[in-house]
């Protein structure tokens, strides 16, 4: 399946979109805290993705491994640190 440039951040936003609502499903009987918890946390691996993906579609050259590198360090570590903080409560 082929998606194209645009269809795969398109594809990626709609997985964000559902991983968001299951974490609130996850997270709304124990209180709102760690929803918005992560949400919190994982707010730089969305501006970065959002940043990316504007610049991606204006213009494909920044579509390449270092910027693909990037979201997905930067997410693993942001994703990491909210279960790490987790634990530490």
């Amino acid at each position: 399946m082929a998606l194209g440039i645009r269809g795969t951040f398109l594809f990626s936003m709609l997985m964000f979109s559902i991983v968001t609502f299951l974490i609130y499903l996850a997270f709304h009987k124990d209180g709102m805290n760690n929803f918005w918890l992560f949400n919190s946390v994982m707010l730089p691996a969305t501006l970065y993705f959002l940043f990316w993906c504007l610049r991606s579609l204006r213009d494909g050259i920044h579509v390449n491994f270092k910027n693909t590198m990037i979201m997905l360090v930067l997410s693993s570590l942001l994703n990491n640190l909210f279960f790490l903080i987790l634990l530490l409560k």
